[in-house]
């Protein structure tokens, strides 16, 4: 059985480690969020600060900040409300089902939740 020298079997590590660390990291789900909110979202809410447009509709839904910002919201609160069609006080009077996936619904609870604290 052939054994590797120290100095081998330490250059072996450094350069596996070093490949490892370069590998991007893994998209946050908030920066998943953050796309699919601009994609799916920005047609009825102001749903970033970086969002190019408003919103089509005459009374949009509230900004995803001041939504992120209210008493009592947090994450099974915004899961059940992504994932059901309700009623909201403006027209069109319904907001439909975005048929997220539970991934997607994950990642744009995340990216709303970030959005906490923020003016």
């Amino acid at each position: 059985m052939r054994s590797f020298s120290p100095l081998l079997a330490a250059a072996l590590l450094v350069l596996g480690s070093a490949a490892h660390a370069q590998a991007p990291p893994p998209p946050k789900p908030s920066d998943e969020g953050h796309t699919l909110a601009l994609g799916l979202c920005s047609v009825c809410h102001i749903a970033a600060s970086d969002q190019v447009g408003t919103p089509v509709m005459t009374n949009p839904g509230p900004p995803f900040r001041t939504i992120a910002n209210r008493p009592g919201v947090d994450a099974a609160y915004l899961r059940e409300f992504l994932l059901s069609t309700h009623s909201t006080t403006t027209p069109p009077f319904t907001m439909p089902n975005p048929e997220l996936s539970d991934h997607q619904t994950n990642a744009v609870v995340s990216y709303i939740l970030s959005l906490r604290g923020q003016p």
